[in-house]
């Protein structure tokens, strides 16, 4: 078993720059997954290689650490589906920021009642069709 701590030490001793490890030891995720930092947090949520069940809890944290997590691009299917019909304005504006929505889901969020999720998902829409 690998010591997450030292782990984090021979990574410059930095948890932000050991959680955006793409090589990231599933201990030292959980580890990293409770810091008490949300920086930390967020840097892990970010992380494509963060293990699913990590990437899953810290969708229940912070609205800062959970926008980092909306945009990962691991970030499940079923997970960006329901985020996209979510009822929070937020979480459906975050989701157009994930380079793994896809197009028909952006297409439906560009005619969405709120102004700013319209916005994002037709940026989004002009990003990838320029």
């Amino acid at each position: 078993m690998i010591d997450p701590e030292l782990w984090i030490l021979v990574h410059d001793g930095d948890a932000v720059t050991a959680a955006r490890q793409p090589n990231l030891p599933p201990e030292v995720a959980a580890y990293l997954a409770v810091h008490p930092s949300e920086g930390v947090r967020g840097a892990l949520a970010a992380n494509p290689g963060v293990p699913a069940a990590e990437l899953d809890a810290l969708m229940r944290d912070v609205p800062r650490v959970r926008q980092c997590a909306v945009c990962n691009p691991s970030l499940p299917l079923a997970t960006i589906q329901q985020l996209a019909s979510d009822e929070d304005s937020e979480a459906r504006c975050d989701v157009t920021a994930n380079p793994g929505t896809p197009t028909s889901i952006l297409r439906k969020l560009a005619k969405d009642p709120d102004y700013f999720v319209r916005r994002a998902a037709q940026s989004a829409l002009r990003e990838r069709n320029p």
